[in-house]
């Protein structure tokens, strides 16, 4: 996403992308623990 479309997000919108970027990341995280 381009720096000017950033700007335009808001800000409790951004929060959430972000805590769903971390969601995900940690789900990841976890299926591959799990498949070891």
């Amino acid at each position: 996403i381009s720096q000017h479309k950033w700007s335009q997000f808001p800000k409790n919108e951004l929060k959430r992308t972000e805590k769903k970027k971390k969601q995900k990341e940690t789900y990841n995280k976890d299926r591959k623990r799990q498949r070891k």
